[in-house]
């Protein structure tokens, strides 16, 4: 839950405070002096961890106001870490090794260039849709935004069709033709080509006029401010908090209605899986927030299914959807009712708007409307409106679903066409609306095969044409069917497919020609094209070429590969999502397949890429099967578009993830679903001293798959603070490594990866020294490394980041795989993020009483039940008594059932854990489920898990044995498979298997074999660079 300044914070005064007991000295030969870790409670005798070697000691200092018993500062929290024999309660010093020298030097690609203790050089800064970056920093000249129109506010048809908005002098774009006159790119900037139009249609959000200057360049990364929910102690020493505190200076403006007592109910906050800033707390001026370096924007995910919240939907029927005239905000539980009820201010820009004769009613005596609690708009942060037939410029569309299929000679030998067909055809009947569902297939090598399914014919017919140069349709009309009408004849089709080309020898794929002819296929339709490709395309249009380079492996070049070749793909990716197309790439291929150029497909239509290298039905047809069959059934937003508001003083400065941008703030999500995030930069564009909160709103306009026109509105409003204190107080770890992350993604890739290991390395050394320059004091002298609490793990995550296989130097990262791995950082959630980065690690042979039993089930929270006749001061002005609330269309979301039992604790990532060869361990990255068996593991235990009493040459499978203790370990591997919904393999890894690599390269606190330092000697490096900013 989120935290929120509500009482008076202090700050810690000099040299902090030192956790409870302490080490006897252990002298350990190495270079740097005493260590002394101080965590929280009263000043012990510092602990010694090393011998002569000249390093300066350091302290690693987290403020708390509660003394900490245990556990290193900055690791995850997972238990006590000891690194000697200690006292009870004591913490031992790692040894020092040598002495670490050198550091991490700051450098042309860092997050900020160097400067003094509390200096504030903007570090990340770029375009409003790319996050790209500013002068200020190595990171490249800004890229400025179109100009928002001009002329007076203009409240626009409030319609949410499938396409942008027409601005005056645009030109309309051929929807019927895959050719265009230039490349828009994503990343457009000052002399590049003009940005791609789109057909007129009404905004259908409507274009937020209020805000000035949203094409101006990005602020400084060390400006932004993200959200978090850890629970935080109050810093000793901090002023109270003016969003809450006494003595606050009365509000004006958009504000100047609320009572000095008046607040928001943080229970009508929106919960943090659909919309998650990096801090709770909004500075009051650009300056503030350059000074803190905390990075300032949220993660959104509109789609989230979170399992302990239910998702209120209301219909206004003909009275409409209470929105500002200016801003075209929607109204939320932080808009303010004035003139007893007749008008309400808006919480964004401030215009009061009347109230409609059917949605008056009168105010309490605290300025609340008196059916606040039964109205979900004006108590929950996160509801669904049914949109209304002005939201639309089409009938809604049904959805689609085209599936595009190699079968080439590696696509059937290596059984990835068996695998695919059989799970389409088990997968078919649990479409999200198997009655409305179309349904549509193009299979290809050197020619491209179409087949007639209508519902008429007694089997399918199969229609080949060979000249790829000129594909044309030869059936248009019955080449996508309604499933339900036609599932006989699809069966059949799903049946025949791997016998029709069992005996292929081709080995050549004509890629471009059967993308070309089904977008022709979907374009007046839209939907879901599924690309699955056993091999890189060699024929006919769209034709790659061969471009991996092992020369150029762990280079600053190597950023070459990572690029995607501009001869086909990206243009048609725009065409596609011009049409609301979205295409998931599904790659096989045992060479390069040249992932970088198939995955921006994807990327620009908010679809997805899988990929599987060196596919085979034994390794991979279980995690195939699992991940097709998850992205069919998952819940699906048709023909979206999503647009993120901020108060006035706020302004969204980037967006980062899949999508296309249709106008400044607009972004073209032609197929979202539950698992998609995205990243979103924010400044302070004005002086916030007068205001004492501040509102961000996320609309997502989209079709559900029964074809219901919805919009999903998340909004949080939080306290202006002008204390530095309380950024670092209600700061969120996850959210700031999540946001960062996906920056450094962008920046990877415009520029070097080497650039973005420095810049995130450069951007926490921004934080912790921001941070020590503004709370250090006598007692903490140069030997102290200060972390706040609410970060005191950003140290370890942006370590694990550099370490990561999307980022880390080397050169045996193939460029498919790095690209992949790239592109799942783009995309992933919070949680998600920090699970892939620095994973969950569990002792399976220890596992205690509980561990595996089941566990409470969440109880989602619902709008609280209502009376069915209001109370009669429940009146408009002159108009007959309201309908009763109960009586209006008011539905729930219900979240998802997923098992819950419970999970044994976490260990550390570090092999000076006790790794004990008799051991079993699960880790858990997100993506894989890894089962390490020790060669020592006693037979019991073998038997009970596995089957079988020894370790031999065979395979083991993990599978209920009818024994407890194996029923309790598949419980724990449900439930961690419930967690997160992409289907999760479990890969059973013996002690010194090839694969054990995989295993311990997730151990991310160790030193690895490219010379990256283990998490105490990187605390070191970044205690050595904060000092000599200090100087």
């Amino acid at each position: 839950m989120r935290r929120y300044p509500e009482q008076p914070s202090y700050v810690t005064g000099g040299g902090g405070f030192s956790g409870g007991g302490y080490s006897p000295m252990g002298g350990v030969q190495g270079g740097g002096g005493p260590l002394m870790i101080n965590t929280g409670g009263v000043a012990q005798q510092p602990v010694y961890g090393g011998g002569a070697g000249g390093g300066a000691p350091i302290n690693i200092l987290a403020h708390t106001q509660q003394q900490q018993t245990g556990g290193f500062v900055g690791m995850p929290p997972t238990g006590p870490t000891t690194f000697g024999p200690t006292q009870a309660g004591g913490i031992g010093a790692p040894p020092l090794s040598g002495g670490v020298s050198g550091g991490i030097a700051p450098g042309s690609g860092g997050f900020g260039a160097v400067r003094s203790s509390g200096g504030t050089a903007p570090p990340f800064s770029g375009p409003a849709h790319t996050g790209g970056f500013s002068t200020s920093s190595p990171f490249g000249a800004p890229s400025v935004l179109p100009p928002p129109p001009t002329g007076p506010p203009v409240t626009p048809p409030p319609t949410d069709g499938s396409a942008g908005v027409q601005q005056q002098g645009q030109e309309t774009h051929n929807p019927y033709s895959l050719a265009s006159s230039g490349t828009e790119g994503l990343h457009a900037g000052p002399g590049a080509p003009a940005r791609r139009v789109y057909p007129a249609e009404p905004d259908p959000e409507g274009f937020s006029n209020y805000v000035e200057d949203v094409g101006a360049a990005t602020q400084g990364m060390g400006g932004m401010n993200l959200q978090g929910q850890q629970q935080q102690r109050p810093l000793q020493g901090q002023q109270p908090s003016p969003a809450f505190g006494a003595g606050v200076r009365q509000p004006t403006g958009a504000q100047a209605d609320w009572d000095a007592g008046t607040k928001p109910d943080i229970k009508a906050q929106c919960p943090e899986a659909f919309l998650r800033m990096t801090v709770n707390a909004v500075p009051n001026s650009s300056q503030l927030l350059q000074k803190a370096a905390i990075p300032f924007g949220c993660i959104v995910q509109p789609l989230a299914s979170p399992p302990d919240y239910s998702i209120p939907v209301f219909n206004f029927g003909k009275m409409g959807i209470p929105r500002c005239r200016r801003c075209r905000a929607y109204v939320n539980p932080f808009v303010h009712f004035i003139d007893g009820g007749r008008c309400w201010r808006c919480n964004m820009c401030g215009l009061p708007n009347d109230v409609t004769a059917e949605y008056f009613c009168e105010l309490d005596q605290t300025g609340r409307r008196l059916d606040h609690e039964t109205r979900p708009e004006l108590s929950r942060g996160c509801v669904e409106y049914i949109a209304p037939a002005e939201y639309m410029v089409r009938r809604p569309m049904p959805p689609t679903y085209f599936f595009v299929i190699d079968v080439s000679y590696y696509s059937v030998s290596s059984g990835m066409l068996k695998t695919c067909v059989e799970t389409i055809k088990a997968t078919l009947s649990s479409l999200p609306d198997p009655v409305r569902s179309n349904v549509g297939f193009i299979t290809f090598d050197n020619t491209v095969h179409f087949y007639h399914l209508k519902s008429s014919l007694t089997k399918p017919r199969m229609l080949v044409v060979s000249d790829i140069d000129d594909v044309f349709l030869p059936l248009p009309d019955d080449m996508l069917v309604n499933l339900n009408e036609s599932r006989t004849v699809i069966d059949s089709l799903l049946d025949s497919l791997p016998a029709i080309h069992q005996y292929t020898q081709g080995v050549e794929v004509a890629v471009g020609p059967a993308l070309k002819a089904a977008w022709n296929v979907m374009r007046l339709v839209g939907g879901k094209m599924m690309l699955f490709l056993g091999k890189m395309p060699s024929l006919g249009l769209a034709t790659l070429k061969m471009r991996e380079d092992t020369k150029l492996l762990g280079t600053d070049k190597e950023v070459e590969l990572l690029l995607p070749d501009k001869n086909f793909y990206e243009e048609f990716a725009l065409d596609c999502s011009r049409q609301q197309i979205a295409v998931d790439t599904f790659l096989f291929s045992p060479q390069y397949t040249d992932v970088a150029t198939l995955a921006s497909m994807s990327r620009i239509t908010c679809g997805q890429t899988f990929y599987y290298p060196a596919f085979s039905w034994a390794k991979d047809g279980e995690k195939f099967s699992g991940d097709l069959r998850h992205v069919l059934t998952r819940e699906t937003g048709w023909e979206g578009v999503m647009r993120v508001r901020a108060s006035k003083g706020l302004k969204v400065t980037a967006h980062y993830g899949n999508f296309s941008v249709r106008s400044a703030d607009l972004l073209a999500l032609p197929a979202v679903d539950s698992d998609k995030a995205f990243g979103v930069q924010l400044a302070v564009t004005e002086n916030l001293t007068a205001v004492k909160y501040i509102s961000i709103q996320n609309a997502l306009l989209y079709t559900t798959s029964s074809g219901e026109r919805r919009i999903r509105v998340a909004t949080v409003c939080l306290p202006v603070t002008p204390h530095l204190a309380d950024m670092f107080k209600y700061a969120d770890c996850e959210a700031v490594v999540a946001l960062t992350s996906k920056m450094a993604v962008d920046k990877a890739l415009k520029f070097k990866l080497s650039d973005a290991r420095e810049a995130l390395v450069h951007k926490c050394i921004d934080v912790l020294a921001a941070y020590r320059a503004s709370f250090a004091t006598g007692a903490s002298t140069q030997t102290q490394l200060l972390l706040p609490e609410s970060l005191k793990s950003l140290p370890l995550y942006t370590l694990a980041l550099v370490k990561s296989i999307a980022l880390r130097s080397g050169n045996d990262i193939r460029p498919d795989e790095r690209s992949y791995y790239l592109s799942l950082l783009r995309q992933m959630s919070a949680t998600d993020t920090i699970r892939f980065l620095y994973p969950s690690l569990y002792a399976i042979h220890l596992l205690g009483p509980e561990d595996g039993t089941p566990a409470p089930v969440p109880v989602p929270s619902t709008t609280p039940t209502v009376s069915s006749t209001p109370p009669p001061s429940h009146r408009s002005f002159g108009a007959p008594a309201p309908t009763p609330v109960s009586s209006l269309p008011v539905d729930h979301i219900p979240p998802v059932s997923r098992p819950f039992f419970h999970l044994p604790p976490t260990m550390r990532l570090t092999t000076t854990e006790k790794m004990e060869q008799q051991g079993v361990y699960l880790l858990n990255d997100g993506c894989y489920l890894l089962l390490w068996v020790g060669r020592a593991a006693a037979p019991e235990l073998l038997q009970a898990l596995f089957g079988v009493p020894v370790l031999d040459d065979q395979h083991l499978y993990l599978a209920r044995q009818g024994n407890d203790y194996s029923e309790r370990v598949c419980n724990i591997v449900d439930t961690l498979r419930g967690q997160h919904p992409p289907y999760q393999k479990l890969y059973v890894i013996r002690e010194g298997d090839p694969m054990e690599y995989r295993f311990f390269s997730h151990f991310v606190e160790d030193k690895n074999k490219n010379g990256l330092p283990n998490y105490y000697e990187f605390l070191v490096q970044l205690q050595r660079q904060i000092q000599t900013r200090a100087k």
